[in-house]
């Protein structure tokens, strides 16, 4: 299964990029992964980059296999439960997972009614920086690919 992460822009503070390199690198034993980077509105509007990330999903048909929405008021997922859902992707043969995190407005919420595939989901209560969610979400794909997988980096 492919997985691509997409973002609105690059991380800026120092160690996060490395960070994330490190994990991104991880991956290919996986699957294919791919993060891809939009630009951002500039100043930001939630209207424009929800039209840019729908933009991005039209040109890519075959990325809707999936869709997966950061945003505050979706639902939690565990590690495990994030594990569950590709093992069941894996079984259905679904080809792709797109995870996308919104600029730093958010995304609009009607993406999520227009295709049946999108989930909105959070990483919990607490608000994180875009870069610090852009990281936490790329270890967590790894994370839940060695769940699957049986591998020891995920200890409970």
């Amino acid at each position: 299964m492919q997985t691509t992460l997409l973002c609105f822009g690059r991380p800026k503070t120092p160690g996060i990029s490395e960070s994330i390199e490190d994990y991104a690198k991880r991956l290919p034993k996986y699957g294919k992964f791919q993060e891809v980077e939009l630009k951002p509105s500039s100043p930001p509007d939630r209207a424009k980059d929800t039209q840019t990330l729908k933009a991005w999903l039209l040109k890519n048909p075959s990325a809707r296999g999936a869709v997966w929405i950061l945003d505050e008021s979706g639902k939690p997922k565990s590690t495990a439960t994030w594990a569950e859902d590709f093992r069941a992707y894996e079984n259905d043969g679904l080809q792709h997972l797109v995870i996308a995190i919104g600029g730093a407005n958010g995304l609009l919420p009607d993406l999520v009614t227009e295709w049946k595939t999108v989930q909105k989901i959070s990483l919990g209560p607490q608000t994180l920086s875009h870069e610090i969610a852009r990281l936490v979400v790329t270890e967590q794909i790894y994370r839940a690919y060695s769940v699957v997988r049986g591998e020891p980096y995920h200890r409970v």
